[in-house]
């Protein structure tokens, strides 16, 4: 009888660690879309810095609550870049970064999410995309969009 109940655990712990080790590392938002933001730029930006920076244009105020996504579009040509979107207070909207590699002139899309809600009673959020070259070489962002979808807050 001992050792059903040890073959038991050990098979109700195969199954359950790596679940909960699953949850931890994923994430859910959701929200009722019902708005839609869009800013682009169509003239070149050119960096070598290694530091992060901002994107000109690429950014916009929301007024929204539940999960917003930013749908960042670009076309690149000479070094890998990397590019993020960050909300109102420096937050890193999730995945996080994302690196895209040219080869010659390339289109890239990434999108990135995050949960809003009210602060400080207020539902309007700041989005920014910022870029930097993660080798120093020269990268440049030939044109670029970024597309938010969000569900209308109370502003």
């Amino acid at each position: 009888m001992p050792r059903k109940r040890v073959v038991l655990l050990a098979l109700i712990a195969a199954v359950i660690v790596p679940v909960a080790v699953w949850a931890a590392v994923t994430g859910r938002y959701d929200g009722n879309l019902d708005r839609q933001r869009a800013k682009f730029r169509t003239w070149a930006l050119t960096t070598s810095s290694t530091a992060w920076h901002d994107v000109p244009v690429l950014g916009a105020t929301i007024c929204s609550v539940n999960e917003a996504s930013a749908t960042l579009s670009v076309t690149l040509s000479g070094a890998r870049a990397r590019f993020r979107v960050l909300q109102e207070g420096g937050t890193v909207i999730r995945p996080g970064p994302a690196e895209f590699v040219p080869n010659g002139v390339e289109s890239f899309s990434y999108t990135f999410v995050t949960n809003t809600g009210p602060f400080g009673g207020d539902d309007h959020h700041s989005l920014k995309v910022q870029w930097r070259s993660p080798t120093g070489a020269q990268a440049t962002l030939r044109s670029g969009d970024l597309n938010v979808l969000y569900e209308l807050g109370v502003c």
